[in-house]
């Protein structure tokens, strides 16, 4: 992790193996944040919707809306999230 490194809480961060968070990592953790490093770059500004998964070795250059899955480079919506389980 690059310095400096902002959060709310600290206590709902989960990260995977050889993840890394780069200069100005803010992550409001009032909720759940759980990310599974898979080479995935998040352009600055862009923000990823509630549920939202992001596939391996994607590049995500706009918003990705709640409970979506998101793929490739550029990243884009593939479908929704099933919640019906």
């Amino acid at each position: 992790m690059a310095p400096p490194f902002h959060c709310d809480h600290g206590h709902g961060i989960k990260l995977g193996e050889n993840v890394f968070i780069n200069y100005n990592g803010t992550m409001l953790d009032g909720g759940i944040i759980t990310i599974v490093g898979g080479g995935v770059t998040v352009c600055p500004g862009v923000t990823i919707g509630d549920h939202g998964i992001i596939g391996a070795g994607s590049v995500v250059v706009k918003d990705i809306p709640s409970d979506s899955i998101a793929v490739g480079n550029p990243c884009r919506v593939i479908r929704k999230v099933n919640t019906n389980q």
